[in-house]
């Protein structure tokens, strides 16, 4: 009974978490579009000579 009450909260927390991981995604992509559009270069600009 105790593993199958378990395996029922892991299968109500699982989608939560999934759900939270395609918000946050979301949320950090529109950012970096934002930032992206706003003219500032990010990252990629200071990258290692040579590297990929």
């Amino acid at each position: 009974m105790s593993s199958f009450l378990s395996f029922l909260s892991l299968m109500l927390v699982l989608p939560g978490l999934a759900a939270a991981a395609a918000y946050v995604a979301v949320a950090v992509s529109l950012w970096l579009e934002k930032r992206h559009a706003s003219g500032d270069p990010g990252p990629t600009s200071h990258r290692a000579p040579g590297r990929v």
